[in-house]
């Protein structure tokens, strides 16, 4: 892992279920676009809401890492239709999907308190950018949070990674990455219909499949291929789930393996 002054926590003992919530669930494309379309948040209040229903009954912390979604898709997709984009730019493009996932983040979390009400134990921060770097200096303030709603924290790799570091930090061998869709395949389902979904791979199976090693402004990948590598290295397991089968979410928040998903580990 970078070196980002993140150190394990001592003497936590805690329970704490970290997620990955992809932005896909909180702005679908083709939603998202219609509600811009009519001068409405491109962000999907229904399904935040039914998922913070769930989140809000979890007996132990949870720790929300949440995607930019269609507003990261949308920017660098027209970005590049419009403008002559050279390689040079790739941080500045990561810059933009960091930026759309405080947006999204921010939206969730203002949510998330209005379910909770003021005497919950929510951070009160959505965790970002430089914050990642004074972790430890926030680490009480942390441990005594039952909800820490993150977003992106710098350019070069997905919200995945921070999960994954969020995992370490918190004692766990285990993250949740809630997609829209329902697991790994063995092809991308929407363009091969032989495509099947794997009850569980090792993650050099996984770099098999997706056959990348880095990680590309707006990209979507099951687990971008940067934090396939530290999870691999640091022996994490990763649970690759639909984010709209909520009693695989109850599940997951209570500390039980979800039924559909797929497993990767070593």
């Amino acid at each position: 892992m970078e070196n980002n002054k993140m150190t394990t926590a001592k003497q936590n003992t805690t329970k704490t279920v970290v997620i990955k919530l992809g932005g896909s669930l909180l702005s679908p494309y083709d939603k998202a676009m219609s509600q811009l379309c009519s001068a409405q948040i491109p962000f999907d209040v229904d399904y935040a809401n039914n998922l913070i229903q769930q989140l809000v009954r979890a007996p132990m912390r949870v720790v929300l890492l949440v995607g930019g979604g269609f507003l990261n898709r949308w920017y660098v997709k027209q970005m590049k239709a419009s403008w002559n984009i050279e390689e040079g730019n790739t941080n500045d493009l990561h810059t933009i999907g960091i930026a759309a996932s405080v947006i999204n983040a921010s939206t969730f979390k203002i949510l998330l308190h209005n379910a909770l009400g003021v005497k919950q134990r929510l951070f009160p921060e959505v965790l970002k950018f430089h914050m990642y770097e004074h972790l430890d200096e926030l680490r009480d303030q942390l441990e005594a949070s039952q909800f820490i709603v993150a977003s992106g924290w710098k350019p070069g790799h997905s919200h995945d990674l921070d999960a994954v570091m969020f995992a370490e930090y918190f004692g766990e061998t285990t993250f949740y990455s809630l997609k829209n869709i329902d697991g790994v395949y063995t092809a991308d389902p929407e363009k091969d219909s032989t495509a099947r979904r794997l009850a569980s791979l090792t993650w050099d199976e996984y770099f098999s499949i997706i056959k990348v090693t880095e990680h590309l402004p707006g990209a979507n990948y099951p687990v971008d291929p940067i934090a396939a590598k530290e999870s691999k290295e640091k022996n994490i397991t990763c649970y690759v789930m639909s984010g709209t089968e909520f009693s695989d979410v109850e599940r997951v928040i209570h500390g039980q393996i979800p039924v559909q998903a797929t497993r990767i580990s070593n």
